[in-house]
């Protein structure tokens, strides 16, 4: 079954959220897989981590640093380029931290 938007937008704005540690009650990212998956039943815990990886290979992809402990995956889905790409321009703080390479900076 195909990611709609509202999963892929959450997704995205909990990788970038966690990794500024702005995610309340999340301390690990098993944490926040979880509190996607309940948020979004359909889909597993361990989707959501695919999907994290999946966000990482975006950035790699266009040049930006990803977050430590998730490698990149390059199975990239249109919509989750898009949403990755989107949220960088509307946070042009957080895309300068990670072009040098220390989200928060």
């Amino acid at each position: 079954m195909p990611w709609g938007l509202a999963e892929v937008r959450a997704t995205v704005d909990a990788y970038f959220q966690f990794w500024l540690g702005d995610l309340e009650g999340c301390a690990t990212k098993v944490d926040v897989y979880r509190r996607l998956h309940t948020e979004f039943p359909a889909r597993t815990s361990k989707a959501f981590e695919f999907k994290f990886q999946n966000i990482s290979g975006v950035l790699y992809r266009d040049g930006y640093e990803f977050m430590p402990g998730l490698l990149p995956r390059l199975n990239l889905q249109a919509l989750l380029t898009d949403e990755v790409i989107a949220y960088l321009a509307e946070h042009p703080e957080f895309r300068a931290a990670m072009a040098r390479g220390a989200p928060g900076a």
